[in-house]
């Protein structure tokens, strides 16, 4: 059989599962209470002191998110299969779950209290860090420094990057006596640099955004995840996708091309094999995978590529002012437990027989909730990574 890729799950571990009660069953929410802080003052002999009213807001975490897969397979697959074909395809349910959990948690790093841009490594406040070996170690230093000026502890702290950040930072330690190892453990880790633990994730949040405001023209390429969008006016032979009536109807057919090959749903316009050629199964797999999604703009000019991990992306677009721009990953430097999250029902399988059928129904069912409180925010740092020169 051939080899499934998946992506190592090594980040969620980096969670807080403290609500093992919740977990259990019984409740759909989890309310905690932020209370305000005591105040010091100055105490002069024989006058009354003044007393502060506590106050606090409620924050809450809600269950209610589930997932799940299903699929059937039939007795005759199964006799003539080689291998154990209801095995596997449990297997794989269980992997896409889990990886779907690991991008709910990592998603989280948007809701960070503390932020690291461009400004941080000396460059221009506000925009991503176009990272290198020159300035990588100011990358983990101004995360530490944010981290140090509220007076969070220097233990367990952990640094979520992803590959193409990881592979300049073992560029910049070439040579160099560190704590950085030459490989990657099952669990991510890499070893230690600058203070944090460093794990190497390939489910870190991307985007990029796809300017389209002129019709493209025959043979135009678009290339997303490493897989390949050829746009010809007639279907031919091997063709992948065609070009619609305008630029704008054009734009929409890639959009819904990709959302209904991402595992959310969605429908194409036309007709398979005639008005276009729809995505090869690994192709399909390999964005479901990386959880693409594209969005309109509000101006209608452009489309918001959005997914998880080190994603390429590049064009072959006739008018040269079409193009992908706004490239960029998210990396998330952060404490161990800053991000709540309570998975009450862990990726489960089940089979059974398909009425009036000689097949097993194989379906899988997992539910949770993820919530980064106030006080884990402030444990949590944004590091805005510029994914351009990505190759």
């Amino acid at each position: 059989m051939q080899e499934t890729l998946f992506v190592e799950n090594n980040a969620i571990g980096i969670a807080n599962m403290r609500f093992v009660e919740v977990e259990n069953g019984g409740y759909d929410a989890v309310n905690r209470v932020i209370m305000n802080k005591p105040q010091i003052g100055t105490y002069t002999p024989g006058t009354d002191v003044s007393y502060q009213a506590l106050s606090a807001t409620n924050e809450q975490l809600t269950i209610g998110t589930w997932k799940y897969a299903a699929t059937t397979v039939d007795d005759t697959e199964k006799k003539q299969s080689a291998y154990e074909i209801g095995a596997v395809v449990a297997k794989q349910m269980q992997q896409v779950h889990n990886n779907y959990l690991e991008q709910v948690f990592l998603g989280q790093v948007t809701n960070a209290t503390h932020t690291v841009d461009a400004g941080s490594v000396g460059g221009s406040a506000g925009s991503y860090i176009s990272v290198n070996t020159d300035n990588i170690p100011q990358l983990f230093t101004a995360s530490g420094t944010k981290l140090w000026g509220i007076d969070v502890k220097s233990s367990n702290r952990f640094a979520i990057i992803g590959p193409h950040t990881y592979e300049t930072l073992l560029l910049q330690s070439a040579g160099r006596p560190t704590g950085l190892g030459d490989t990657v453990s099952v669990n991510g880790r890499a070893g230690e640099r600058f203070g944090w633990n460093i794990v190497v994730n390939n489910n870190l949040p991307f985007t990029a955004v796809l300017s389209m405001v002129t019709q493209p023209t025959n043979g135009d390429t678009i290339t997303i995840a490493g897989v390949t969008i050829t746009l010809h006016a007639t279907l031919i032979a091997s063709a992948w996708a065609d070009i619609r009536t305008d630029v704008d109807t054009t734009r929409t057919f890639i959009r819904d091309l990709i959302n209904y090959n991402n595992g959310t749903g969605g429908t194409v316009s036309g007709t398979v094999g005639t008005d276009f050629t729809d995505v090869a199964t690994e192709d399909r797999y390999l964005w479901q995978r990386r959880g693409l999604l594209a969005v309109d703009s509000p101006s209608g000019d452009t489309l918001t590529i959005t997914g998880f991990g080190d994603i390429v992306v590049s064009e072959t677009l006739t008018d040269a002012t079409d193009s992908f721009t706004s490239k960029r990953q998210e990396s998330m430097l952060t404490v161990a437990g800053s991000v709540d999250m309570v998975v009450q029902i862990n990726p489960h399988v089940e089979v059974s027989r398909v009425e009036k059928q000689f097949a097993d129904q194989i379906k899988s069912l997992s539910g949770h909730g993820v919530k980064t409180y106030a006080d884990g925010a402030r444990k949590m740092v944004r590091v805005k990574i510029n994914a351009a020169d990505w190759v």
